[in-house]
């Protein structure tokens, strides 16, 4: 007996085994954690994809906007040169009959005029007569050609603004089916964007949706014809003579920019009138340009949630309370978001003669528009986003900050703050936490929240 109780007592036989119990189970928890916090970063990886590809689908839609309406506009330019160089012609030959002394008082017959001493001289008078003629000529052409820029540029006009309103709605539903397209545990995600140009009056100024274009004069065509063609021209004569020439070409813009289009006595040219009194061609916004909250695309993907409440975030919230993963709450529904925007692509300042000044407006006849990725800042639009409901957006969510803000200093202001940030921090502090809907106001209040500075 005593014997086996010696056996017993010096017996070593499955010690490591009961350490290796208690090992085992602790492995199996740090594994329950880890495949927790693995399924917690591939659902945001995937949810930040999801909304990366959502806003840069949206800026490159608006992108490709902007280039059709480059591309319009310099159909309507291109139209314009040719315009402007009848102008150029009827009008030198106007001026050369009337010093020889023929004036075009009752077109298309040119007639004799007491002025016309250059006449003497032989062959002068049918040279001075011949260009009064030929002016008229191509005069009558140039005032039907215009006519016919009616119609045309009025079609052009109206494409640019289908374009205009057009593109910010088809930028959205792109970014909806792209989002779609996403899926975690068999559920698609559900997002969007957020566009300046999809809330009226920010990016355009008549208080409509569309691309930060407006249409301006078709006027302002005949005034960049000319100067593209004042450029040609002093490009080719040498340096002592293209200031003459260029001073002469000045003259000869401003009487184009005083006579209408139609045939008189000195010609024709760009003042009023169809087409050059209409509005149609369309032109970036002053207040747009690279960089602008009006070029930001902002992506939102809100129902990025674990489906199974056993897994991902019961895991790793079990490492910080007690109690079982069938007694943690249910997964939260998270919000991701992206930034993207559209550009023009110049190397220059917004403001160099590259890329957009009041006079050339190169953004508006240049197909360079891109889009690209950027870190994300919270939008700031000022009291233009939709009244008083910008200022609470502004003031990240915080309902006491935008009463006080609104109030000003009148009798009680604070104290009714105070009462909506402690409703808010108290009492709604669970319906917030605790329901879908709470849970992505309480996400879109950490985005707008951030002000001006970078999220992620």
């Amino acid at each position: 007996m005593d014997a086996r109780k010696t056996r017993l007592i010096d017996d070593r036989q499955g010690a490591i085994m009961m350490m290796g119990l208690f090992m085992a189970i602790s492995l199996i928890g740090s594994l329950w954690f880890i495949l927790g916090i693995g399924e917690a970063i591939v659902l945001r990886d995937k949810a930040i994809e999801a909304s990366d590809h959502a806003a840069f689908s949206a800026a490159t839609v608006h992108a490709r906007g902007m280039n059709y309406i480059a591309a319009l506009n310099l159909i309507m330019f291109a139209l314009t040169v040719v315009y402007v160089g009848m102008c150029l012609i009827a009008d030198v030959l106007a001026a050369l009959g009337t010093i020889g002394g023929f004036t075009a008082f009752t077109p298309p017959v040119c007639e004799p005029e007491p002025w016309g001493f250059l006449t003497v001289f032989v062959g002068i008078g049918e040279i001075a007569e011949a260009a009064c003629e030929g002016g008229q000529v191509v005069s009558e052409i140039g005032v039907g050609y215009a006519n016919i820029l009616g119609g045309v540029f009025k079609g052009i006009g109206a494409l640019e603004t289908v374009i205009q309103v057009g593109m910010p709605v088809a930028a959205e539903a792109a970014a909806i089916d792209v989002t779609a397209q996403y899926a975690y545990q068999g559920d698609s995600y559900k997002g969007g964007v957020l566009s300046p140009s999809l809330i009226p009056g920010i990016s355009k100024s008549d208080k409509q949706i569309g691309l930060p274009v407006k249409a301006i004069e078709d006027q302002y065509l005949c005034d960049r014809s000319f100067n593209w063609v004042k450029e040609k021209v002093s490009s080719i004569i040498p340096s002592p003579f293209s200031k003459f020439i260029g001073w002469v070409l000045d003259g000869i813009k401003d009487v184009i920019d005083m006579i209408p289009p139609k045939a008189t006595p000195v010609g024709i040219g760009c003042n009023g009138g169809t087409p050059w009194g209409n509005s149609d061609v369309h032109v970036v916004n002053d207040g747009a340009g690279n960089g602008t909250d009006t070029m930001q695309i902002w992506s939102l993907v809100l129902n990025a949630q674990d489906k199974d409440a056993n897994r991902s975030e019961p895991r790793v919230g079990m490492s910080e309370k007690k109690g079982k993963a069938g007694d943690s709450q249910k997964p939260k529904k998270q919000i991701y978001y992206s930034q993207a925007e559209y550009y023009f692509d110049c190397t220059k300042e917004w403001t160099n003669a590259e890329c957009y000044d009041n006079d050339e407006k190169q953004a508006s006849f240049q197909m360079a528009w891109r889009a690209r990725l950027r870190r994300v800042y919270a939008p700031s639009f000022g009291n233009k986003l939709v009244g008083l409901a910008s200022s609470l957006l502004l003031s990240g969510g915080n309902l006491g900050t935008f009463a006080a803000g609104q109030v000003g200093n009148t009798p009680g202001a604070q104290k009714m703050a105070d009462s909506i940030g402690k409703l808010r921090n108290g009492a709604l502090s669970g319906v917030i936490t605790g329901t879908d809907l709470g849970n992505t106001a309480d996400g879109a209040m950490d985005f707008l929240n951030g002000g001006d500075k970078p999220i992620h």
